[in-house]
């Protein structure tokens, strides 16, 4: 029930990251007036594979302590 727990927050932290991002990058998008979103997309893809190296570490870090 641990690992559920602990795994299911991180749906949740990536959740809240991307929307942050999106968020983020909509405002710089409108303030630097982009007709594309080139930057809400690339703060979104960046975070995205940010938090899965952090994922990646956490798991290895986990998987040798136990």
């Amino acid at each position: 029930m641990k690992n559920y727990a602990r795994y299911s927050g991180m749906a949740f932290e990536l959740l809240a990251l991307v929307l942050i991002m999106v968020f983020v990058g909509k405002r710089l998008d409108a303030y630097f007036h982009n007709k594309k979103s080139f930057i809400t997309a690339i703060l979104v893809v960046f975070s995205v594979i940010g938090y899965m190296i952090k994922l990646y570490y956490e798991i290895v870090k986990n998987s040798n302590n136990e």
